[in-house]
């Protein structure tokens, strides 16, 4: 006969809380603090793109032998959790009349960068006298979670 065991799919160490409440606010700033973060790297693009510089290239020399700064690097922003949890995080602070700016234009910044990319191509098509309405792109991408990055 066999046995299903759950317990070697829970993580290594539990980290006890007090509530249920505790327990979600952590996840929901888990998830909050890494939207604002991907934020600052995608802002990045819009500035670095006014003075032509490589974001990328920008992040990775900023934070070289500075081990302190994680800084992430400028994408898209997926995932389920990642999109809803700021907002629920964000909305449960007004019912204490408390407007969360930051985590609010975080989101802000990481859903106008669809729109962003699309310009760009925009400019590409127009830059190489191309209809922008047939021009092909290819998005290629991955995701990761956990260890190892």
């Amino acid at each position: 006969m066999r046995h299903l065991i759950f317990l070697g799919i829970l993580p290594p160490h539990i980290i006890a809380v007090d509530s249920l409440e505790e327990a979600e606010m952590i996840k929901l700033i888990n998830n909050s603090f890494r939207d604002v973060s991907f934020a600052f790297a995608n802002e990045l693009v819009f500035i670095c793109d006014k003075f032509n510089l490589n974001t990328v290239k920008i992040i990775k020399a900023a934070t070289e032998g500075y081990p302190r700064n994680r800084m992430a690097l400028p994408g898209f922003v997926g995932g389920y959790y990642l999109r809803k949890d700021p907002y629920i995080y964000a909305n449960s602070a007004l019912k204490y009349d408390y407007i969360s700016k930051l985590v609010l234009n975080s989101r802000d910044i990481n859903e106008s960068l669809p729109n962003y990319v699309i310009n760009k191509i925009g400019e590409f098509s127009k830059a190489y006298n191309k209809d922008k309405n047939v021009c092909k792109v290819f998005i290629i991408g991955f995701a990761y979670k956990g260890v190892p990055e």
